[in-house]
Formats: structure tokens, sequence, C-alpha cells
């Protein structure tokens, strides 16, 4: 009975008033749980692109995103590399705007000192001696135990030879106090 009455929940939001069927992102799914949700893990329609919002301080692309987000908005970026967030790059502002909008752990190496940039879920990977004080700071003395592994990679990837792929790899940091064998998939 649970799944004749989603089933007709579901028709009935698919045809809507007018008897269309939406678009395929606006399809709702009944989830193996039995919540209604949406194809793309929303459970809410989905929200229309916003074609000309402009901030008047720059900073639109890192509205939101937990507490990162609020950091990130605290820095004073005019003294790093990076200079002022009105100036970064669009390609900058979208690869900021994506790491705050996800729930993946997302690290960013960015420009020639390879600045550090972080979400929330990357954050919990970090020890008290990484955050927040890498957020910001040039990638090699932050990350100088671990500086031989990453850094050729990121080299290769700066220099255009395309993405890197290792599982399970171990990636020793420190971290709360002790250098500890850490395992990751980037």
């Amino acid at each position: 009975m649970v799944a004749r009455t989603a089933r007709g929940a579901i028709d009935g939001i698919r045809r809507g008033s007018t008897g269309e069927t939406p678009p395929c992102r606006a399809v709702p799914c009944l989830s193996w749980q039995g919540q209604m949700g949406y194809a793309d893990g929303m459970t809410h329609p989905p929200r229309e692109p916003q074609t000309h919002h402009r901030s008047h301080d720059g900073l639109t692309f890192v509205a939101g995103g937990g507490d990162m987000g609020e950091r990130i908005r605290a820095i004073d970026w005019a003294a790093t590399s990076l200079g002022p967030p009105s100036t970064w790059p669009q390609t900058l502002k979208t690869a900021v705007r994506l790491m705050l909008s996800t729930r993946h752990p997302m690290f960013i190496f960015w420009g020639p000192e390879h600045t550090c940039l972080y979400n929330d879920a990357y954050r919990a990977s970090l020890g008290p001696e990484k955050h927040p004080a890498i957020l910001g700071a040039p990638g090699h003395p932050s990350w100088s135990e671990i500086w031989d592994v990453i850094g050729p990679q990121i080299e290769s990837v700066m220099r255009g030879e395309g993405a890197t792929w290792h599982e399970n790899q171990c990636v020793p940091i420190i971290r709360h106090g002790e250098l500890q064998d850490v395992f990751w998939t980037y």
C-alpha cells in the first residue's frame, strides 16, 4: 500500500496541473527508505539558477559554506598572494563555491604559492596544528611533512599534465601532536 500511495504521489507531481512531465532534474523519486526526495538527493524542489545576482562586496560566491565559509569571508585576502576576492579569477571563485557547497572533503591549492583553501568536511581531517592556521597560507610550509609526496603531484597538474589519482595512498601528516599514517584516495 505504501508503494502504491507513493507511486500515485509521484505520478501526480510529475504531471502537475498541466499534465506535462517537468524536466528530469525536477522529477521526484522514492528512496529505499520510502522518503520522498528528488533525483539529485535534495528533499525540496531544486531552485532555479540565479543569473544576474551580484554582490557589492564581491563575496557572493563565499556565501554560506558553514564555519569555513565564515573563516574565508573573515580573512584579509589582500595580505595574501591571492589578493582581494573581488579580483580572483572566475575559475577560483567557481572552485571555492563548489568546495563550500559540498559535504565531500575538498582542499584547493591555488596559484604559484599553492595557497590553501578547504571546506568544513576537510577540516575534520586536520588536527589543531593545521586548522585554522593553514587557511590562506602557502602550501609548502603548511604541508612540509608531505610536500615530497604531494608537491610533485601538484606541479604535474599545474604544468597541464592532467589530474592525478591515488587510491589508499599513505600520506603521513602531523595532527594531534604526532605524525600519523593517514590513507587518502585523491
